[in-house]
């Protein structure tokens, strides 16, 4: 057995995805197609021996055991770009929303449930959602709506703190979240709030998104505020953290593409 160790970002998990089915296919035969293509078979075991010799799992997420050899993939932006398009150009807008907001879930199986669905899937098409006699396909209703049920939750929430800078207002929220529906609330606050600079910060997994009108969305990983005594007097104060990224965010190119997770979450 084969274990493929991903990263939990949306890059992070399409990376795997697409690093293992070409794995699957090599395993298979000399000659395989990549995961964008559309030469997958029917999710039959007999046909995806490679496939079923195979388990994802999110860094963190799983139990060493004897036996099974490990693979560690690094996210790669351009392997998770053509699996996006792959599921939008076989599968249709609706599970290709519904897959990537699926991996925002917190659940430790999800990456292998999104990879037995889309084998599954990108045989018998976009009607492969309705067949819920089958688990994966459960589990991935059950994990896109969990995501979707608390991001319409935070929708509301009064989280915003209003900071005057040299650079103008800036409003600051944080989160802790059980899924990681970061991506999924900003898009709601850009459409909402489009004239306002805004942070919001997931306490959880110390990820941010940084809306500057006018700029490219930045996600990044950054510890911003201090849990302890000892940390506080180690880091800086959290608002000059913020400014320093407002000034980072405010070089980068009005095309800047790097943003992967909400680049692939709006469907481009």
């Amino acid at each position: 057995m084969y274990y493929f160790i991903c990263r939990p970002s949306i890059c992070g998990i399409l990376t795997g995805i697409y690093e293992a089915w070409d794995f699957a296919l090599r395993i298979k035969s000399p000659v395989g197609a990549k995961v964008a293509d559309t030469s997958h078979g029917s999710g039959d075991s007999g046909e995806n021996a490679g496939h079923d010799l195979l388990r994802m799992v999110v860094d963190g997420g799983f139990r060493f055991c004897d036996y099974s050899k490990f693979i560690d993939v690094l996210p790669n932006e351009a392997e998770a770009e053509m699996v996006s398009n792959g599921i939008a150009r076989k599968l249709g807008d609706e599970l290709h929303d519904l897959c990537l907001t699926a991996m925002q879930s917190n659940a430790k199986d999800r990456v292998d449930t999104l990879y037995r669905f889309l084998l599954y899937a990108f045989g018998v098409g976009e009607k492969a959602i309705d067949h819920t006699e089958r688990p994966e396909v459960r589990r991935m209703q059950a994990y896109y709506q969990s995501v979707r049920r608390e991001g319409a939750l935070l929708f509301g929430f009064p989280g915003f703190e209003r900071h005057v800078c040299p650079l103008g207002e800036i409003y600051v929220a944080r989160i802790r979240p059980k899924n990681d529906v970061l991506d999924f609330l900003v898009l709601h606050f850009v459409n909402q709030r489009p004239q306002d600079t805004f942070l919001i910060y997931d306490e959880k997994r110390y990820t941010f998104v940084l809306h500057i009108p006018g700029l490219p969305l930045q996600r990044g990983y950054q510890k911003i505020f201090p849990t302890s005594a000892a940390e506080q007097a180690m880091m800086s104060a959290p608002m000059e953290t913020i400014l320093s990224l407002v000034d980072r965010a405010s070089a980068v190119p009005a095309d800047d593409t790097t943003n992967i997770a909400l680049h692939l979450l709006r469907g481009a």
